[in-house]
């Protein structure tokens, strides 16, 4: 098993904790440069979609969560530290296919 993150990044200890105990990478989806709309449904994708492949981590890049920080105090997705490595994309369609709910554990990158 294999290390993600350390603690040093600054993130949740219950988030850091789970990524130690899992081989999967956590979720993180493509940036939306749409309004609040937009960023909200990117927002609930990712939370969705981590939610739907077994409570898998997920983590938002900055330019995601950013504006959206601003309304909304308790998010409760972490910021991806600076350094996130994209990793072998999941394309996803604009619905869900069975297939959504078995992303593959080295996949970490939605896009589509």
């Amino acid at each position: 098993m294999w290390t993600v993150l350390e603690p040093k990044l600054d993130l949740p200890e219950n988030l850091i904790r789970k990524l130690r105990n899992t081989k999967a990478l956590p979720l993180s989806i493509q940036c939306n440069g749409g309004r609040l709309g937009n960023q909200l449904c990117t927002y609930a994708t990712l939370y969705g979609l981590g939610h739907l492949n077994n409570r898998r981590s997920v983590v938002a890049l900055r330019c995601n969560i950013k504006s959206l920080k601003d309304g909304f105090k308790h998010l409760s997705i972490a910021q991806a530290p600076f350094l996130y490595f994209r990793w072998k994309p999941w394309s996803i369609l604009s619905y869900l296919r069975p297939v959504d709910s078995t992303i593959p554990p080295d996949s970490n990158f939605i896009d589509g």
